[in-house]
């Protein structure tokens, strides 16, 4: 207590100063720091110091660097409740940024310095802190000569700012790695960059956008495989006719602001929910050719001043046949049906080309893995699921993936014995996995003793699933998401018969090839099971029966039989012994609906043998 009033000052302020300044040239070692309550703890002028282990608290800007040249190694630090970890200009970076994490209201990307570029500069994808491909952290920015943005790279704005081209810009993305720029506000790509969780949604208009003046070079100017959101003219073409090719235009207030003698060349660009006009030729020095777009229905746009419904407006002086009528070009993430709204559907679409019953087209494919793995999962529609549901505000793209928690998942392929007459309903055990959840499972079993028929989902689990049987390659995919998933001794009942003409006792493992859970490979810890069918021979053999078991017990509305002889007279008896339902057997289950909630008795006989069982129903 410098100050000596105990705790009348506990409260301070960031200063508007810098703790440490490396100058021109200069150098040196910084570790096992604390800097706090200031506007910058470390500023570096075109020099490459070595910072490790230091503690940035409530600051402006944690280190804010410029200089052609500068490179300094900033590692295992933590920003806690400091704006913007990491300020830097376009024509440096670091050398490293290994072990960094953020705490607090930290913001979770790279702040650019508001700076007019004057030498050429490619902008790529950069790892910071927990994620592997940070958003940069725009304010108003002025390019005046060539600036090249690689695949990926996000591009967020803050409120009110923008981008200026008076020379040439060339964003070229990919079908399955798209450029992004949007406010800061929004959540959907990179995260919730500004820190603040639901309390700024990206629901409107709110930077300003790219502006491509008069000075530009046309040719060099191209937007290509990129998505601008939530501006308030997302391009603004001022006498200049930049090249714009499947470029997705998503909630902005006007797409293209054509003004003076500007003729924008628009091919297969996509346009869903502008709440003014996609296309808005101001002067009509040209007629704009927007050809091959989607337009948020496949009756094609609006010549009027607003949308009409989910058609999109566009002004006088453009040319906008032909039109896609199938859906967009280059969807969002998460949108795999590419009708512009993230449904339940997508996720089922996702588990449908997990297991390979569905082939995706490349840009469905880049909107099914919203995880950014590569990889087209069950946890990609578990993701989709929960957005869908509100549980989460973003889909992960170039984060890392998530984890599964501290639960410890396990799989557990159960054993069981099977018989000519009647099928096997194996259990596949699965416990220790969060509520919410994508589970993916390859299973492998010998073809030439069993054939899978179905998988039986256990009632009420609360799972989206997809399955596919290649009864040829003795395979089954399992692809299956829940955003509260209930896991059990029967998760899953696998169906299989025995295959023809067997004459000798045999048995097969069945046995997880890949077991997956949240993008995390688990396949080692799975425990396999067996599968065994026994010829019965000698003159005793006629006695002998199955083994009647029940699954799942207890049970709700439905239950399995395993053992049973199809044709015999199956009973149901209640715990006082009265007699309650008979039937013949004509499949291997049988309704439990009008039975209250109870322990039962069943009974099977055939002119042979007679088989009992017992289960509680639910």
């Amino acid at each position: 207590d410098f100050n000596q009033d105990g705790t009348v000052t506990q409260a301070y302020g960031r200063l508007d100063r810098i703790f440490i300044d490396f100058k021109s040239g200069s150098a040196g070692t910084l570790q096992h720091l604390i800097l706090k309550s200031n506007g910058t703890g470390i500023n570096i002028t075109t020099a490459s110091p070595i910072i490790k282990n230091v503690v940035f608290d409530n600051l402006g800007r944690g280190v804010s660097m410029t200089g052609i040249g500068s490179a300094p190694v900033i590692e295992n630090s933590v920003f806690n409740n400091s704006t913007y970890p990491l300020e830097t200009s376009l024509l440096c970076f670091p050398a490293s940024l290994a072990g960094n994490t953020f705490s607090g209201t930290s913001y979770k990307g790279i702040k650019v310095v508001a700076e007019t570029l004057n030498q050429n500069v490619s902008l790529a994808p950069r790892p910071f802190g927990e994620m592997e491909n940070a958003p940069y952290i725009f304010d108003n920015y002025t390019v005046n000569a060539e600036l090249t943005i690689t695949p990926g790279v996000k591009c967020k704005f803050l409120d009110g700012r923008g981008l200026t081209v008076n020379r040439w810009l060339k964003a070229i993305g990919k079908a399955e790695s798209s450029i992004v720029f949007t406010s800061i506000r929004d959540d959907y790509y990179g995260g919730d960059t500004n820190a603040d969780g639901a309390a700024t949604p990206a629901n409107a208009s709110y930077w300003n956008g790219i502006t491509f003046a008069d000075a530009t070079i046309d040719a060099d100017c191209i937007l290509s495989n990129v998505i601008v959101k939530n501006a308030y003219e997302a391009v603004t073409t001022n006498n200049a006719s930049p090249q714009l090719t499947n470029v997705t235009f998503y909630t902005n207030r006007n797409a293209v602001q054509a003004v003076g003698a500007s003729n924008p060349l628009i091919t297969d660009c996509d346009f869903v929910g502008q709440s003014q006009r996609a296309i808005n030729n101001v002067n009509q020095s040209f007629t704009i050719q927007a050809t091959n777009c989607w337009w948020g229905s496949n009756e094609g746009p609006v010549v009027a001043a607003s949308p009409s419904g989910n058609r999109q407006a566009v002004s006088d002086g453009v040319n906008f046949v032909p039109f896609r009528t199938n859906g967009l070009n280059q969807p969002l993430l998460g949108d795999v049906s590419t009708n512009g709204v993230l449904q339940a559907y997508d996720a089922s679409l996702v588990l449908q080309a997990a297991v390979g019953t569905l082939t995706l087209e490349a840009h469905q494919e880049f909107a099914a893995d919203v995880s950014g793995d590569g990889l087209i999962t069950a946890y990609d529609a578990t993701l989709i699921l929960e957005y869908v549901a509100g549980l989460r505000p973003n889909m992960p793209g170039g984060l890392k993936s998530a984890q599964a928690e501290d639960s410890k998942p396990t799989l557990r392929i159960a054993s069981g014995d099977i018989y000519r007459e009647s099928d096997l309903y194996l259990p596949i055990n699965l416990e220790g996995t969060p509520p919410s959840v994508g589970v993916d499972i390859v299973l492998s079993y010998d073809p030439s003793l069993l054939q899978a028929v179905e998988v039986v989902p256990m009632s009420g689990s609360g799972f989206m699933q997809a399955v596919r049987i290649d009864n040829l390659g003795g395979r089954l995919y399992l692809a299956a998401a829940a955003t509260k998933g209930q896991v059990g001794s029967e998760w899953n009942l696998v169906r299989f018969r025995l295959m023809d003409k067997l004459d000798a006792s045999s048995e097969t493992a069945v046995s997880a090839d890949l077991f997956r859970v949240n993008e995390i490979d688990l396949t080692a810890a799975a425990i396999s099971g067996t599968v065994r069918y026994n010829v019965i021979t000698g003159i005793n053999a006629s006695s002998k029966s199955a083994t009647l078991t029940c699954y799942p017990n207890p049970a709700s509305d439905i239950l399995y039989l395993s053992g049973a002889t199809m044709g015999s007279e199956l009973s149901i008896f209640d715990g006082k012994g009265q007699k309650l339902q008979s039937m013949i057997l004509t499949e291997s289950s049988i309704n439990l609906s009008s039975l209250n909630s109870g322990l039962y008795y069943i009974v099977i006989t055939n002119n042979k043998d007679t088989q009992r069982a017992k289960f509680l129903k639910k």
